[in-house]
């Protein structure tokens, strides 16, 4: 099986996602992951128009069917590309060509992927590097660098594509495993479950198991500590609960507030 931008990025946010992604498990997306999907696919087509809108009609394409037969075309810009190299594949948003800058050097080819959110993360700056990846295996040629154009002003940030690569390689290793096998990684919840597909299905089954990944306050260091405890569930945890002890010190002291009762002219007054 081929690893996609989709699986790659499936399995930064959660293992068991990439796993079930690739074994075509029926989804189930509620209505913010929908909401999600519908404002990234949003975005895209605007950022996409916007970059063709910056260079002639004749030096823009859209989804070529094959990279090799629009090498020597006269495009400076291409928006929806895809890129398949042995067992990865890709389907970047927008590849740029830039010309050879002097005699005897090639032209560059620069992917760019573009995201709604405004602040980046580490996560987005990978997948524009796996896109990197696969286009530089594709053509043969390292690529260094590339842009991420994201946020409500389209801003561009240029990414060090080099340091990532190491990186990338890593998880397509992963990925090749957890693909390989026919048992599905354990399943945690996280904090990227609201905008999956799968939310209600993983969602009942932690409920079944009476998984410790329920409790949203418990980091994964934590939640791995106590499982080499022999604590699993939410259940053992509780067992654990012990009412806090209270304090000699605290017993001696006299009540905070007290009430005297006194006679007046007009009755009785407490103070």
């Amino acid at each position: 099986m081929k690893i996609t931008e989709k699986l790659f990025e499936a399995y930064l946010k959660c293992p068991l996602k990439c796993f079930l992604l690739s074994a075509n498990e029926p989804m189930t997306p509620g209505l913010y992951a929908a909401w999600v999907r519908g404002q990234n696919d949003s975005y895209r087509n605007c950022q996409a128009n916007r970059l063709a809108a910056e260079v002639l009609p004749n030096e823009c394409i859209i989804s070529p069917q094959r990279i090799e037969d629009v090498r020597g075309a006269r495009w400076r810009l291409a928006i929806n590309v895809t890129i398949r190299e042995k067992n990865l594949q890709s389907n970047i948003h927008a590849v740029r060509k830039i010309p050879p800058m002097g005699r005897g050097r090639r032209r560059q080819f620069i992917p760019v992927r573009l995201i709604v959110r405004n602040k980046l993360t580490r996560d987005d700056k990978l997948l524009l590097a796996f896109d990197a990846h696969v286009l530089s295996e594709h053509l043969g040629r390292p690529i260094a660098r590339g842009p991420l154009v994201h946020g409500d002003n389209g801003t561009t940030v240029s990414v060090n594509i080099a340091i990532l690569l190491k990186t990338v390689r890593q998880v397509t290793s992963r990925i090749a495993k957890v693909l390989s096998t026919d048992s599905p990684p354990d399943l945690v919840l996280n904090r990227h479950c609201v905008e999956c597909e799968f939310q209600p299905t993983c969602n009942r089954k932690a409920k079944e198991k009476d998984d410790l990944s329920l409790m949203s306050g418990i980091l994964e260091k934590e939640r791995k500590n106590l499982n080499k405890k022999g604590i699993f569930t939410v259940t053992h945890l509780s067992y654990m609960f012990r009412p806090r002890r209270k304090s000699k010190r605290s017993s001696d002291k006299g009540d905070r507030f007290t009430l005297t009762w006194r006679e007046s002219p007009t009755g009785i007054s407490i103070t």
